[in-house]
């Protein structure tokens, strides 16, 4: 009877670890770019993307903005924010941030923040083109 309780209770604690409830417990995750702070002291435009960890738009969008991040760090700051840590609250109000994956550019500049459609980061392409014509058309 003792090894039934033992192991009913290693299935619900495996079974609450795979459900994230230990998530608190773990140091925050480091995804591509760098930290808002840092973002905005700098001129460079922010790429700024708003997820959380279960969203599979949100995992599918992370390899793209690595890639994004190789080709254009010299031109934009990437910061993802991580919605579900609550240090990120009041941020993600003053963003409205109502869905995921939510994507703005942020020009530290002009103190300009304009939402970026994140189904332009389904082809590549598309997406390098769009970051360029805002540098083109928004920086001069």
């Amino acid at each position: 009877m003792n090894i039934r309780v033992i192991l009913v209770s290693i299935i619900f604690l495996i079974a609450l670890n795979m459900a994230g409830c230990f998530d608190s417990f773990k140091p925050e995750k480091k995804y591509v770019g760098i930290s808002y702070t840092q973002a905005i002291e700098d001129t460079k435009p922010i790429i700024l993307v708003f997820i959380v960890n279960w969203c599979t738009y949100c995992q599918r969008l992370l390899p793209k903005l690595e890639i994004i991040n190789k080709s254009y760090s010299d031109k934009y700051n990437i910061v993802v924010i991580d919605c579900e840590n609550r240090k990120y609250y009041k941020m993600k109000q003053q963003f409205s941030i109502k869905g995921y994956p939510t994507m703005y550019i942020v020009d530290p500049v002009k103190k300009t923040k304009t939402q970026f459609n994140v189904g332009h980061t389904n082809d590549m392409s598309y997406f390098s083109k769009a970051l360029d014509n805002y540098l083109l058309y928004t920086r001069k």
